[in-house]
């Protein structure tokens, strides 16, 4: 990890989330995450979202 720059972003939000489209946003952002080499953890449930997501930081 030495020499690399990571950008790491934690989130959380309360909102009615139906449980039934869980499975489908899992499957959503599984292919996000391996598109774009992303690591972490979300956690969903009826209440909402909470999680942290990391990433290289790539500099232009």
């Amino acid at each position: 990890m030495k020499g690399k720059n990571y950008k790491i972003v934690s989130l959380y939000s309360f909102f009615p989330f139906p449980e039934n489209l869980i499975t489908d946003l899992k499957n959503k952002l599984l292919e996000i995450e391996s598109e774009n080499d992303l690591s972490g953890l979300l956690i969903f449930a009826s209440e909402g979202i909470n999680g942290t997501i990391c990433a290289e930081k790539k500099c232009n």
